[in-house]
């Protein structure tokens, strides 16, 4: 590959506000990889066809470090993973989108890998689950001292959430 296409797989996006856009807030796929440091990620709308509305999704191999964000008010999920995304999410306040906080799987592809690592995280009142998370084997969860508290339905849910470790929550 060029040296050009490398530079753009390879992103940092830091100390912004995004909102109020069609689809996504923050997009990466792709086998591109992103730091995504102390933004403000909020209002994030459906597109022209109705679909998402998430403050950040992460598919097609993308590779993320999602750290100190506030992730809230989007009209679908907070964050996203699905299509073998890879991501380490750490001292995010994810709250008030109007569905889940975080959605892991679900892609509608079979034998779905998803990595992901939670550390101190605050995941409240969202309009579905904290976290919700498919039954793929290839799912595979980590962390520990986040917490999940107002959610309308559970803090963790979906034929997934026993792949949460025990000591995942804040103690």
């Amino acid at each position: 590959s060029s040296a050009a296409s490398d530079v753009y797989k390879r992103q940092t996006i830091e100390g912004n506000t995004i909102e109020r856009n069609g689809g996504e807030g923050v997009f990466v796929g792709d086998s591109s990889e992103a730091e995504i440091i102390n933004n403000r990620i909020t209002d994030n709308k459906p597109n022209a066809e109705g679909k998402f509305g998430d403050g950040i999704e992460v598919v097609e191999n993308g590779k993320v470090t999602i750290r100190n964000n506030t992730i809230t008010g989007n009209a679908r999920l907070g964050v996203g993973l699905w299509d073998n995304a890879q991501a380490k999410i750490q001292s995010n306040t994810i709250t008030k989108n109007k569905s889940h906080g975080v959605n892991i799987g679900y892609s509608g592809t079979s034998g779905e890998t998803v990595q992901a690592e939670f550390l101190d995280n605050v995941i409240n009142d969202n309009g579905g689950c904290g976290l919700s998370i498919d039954d793929d084997p290839g799912i595979r969860i980590t962390g520990t001292g986040n917490e999940t508290r107002g959610n309308t339905y559970d803090g963790i849910c979906g034929p997934g959430a026993g792949k949460v470790p025990y000591d995942f929550w804040k103690r």
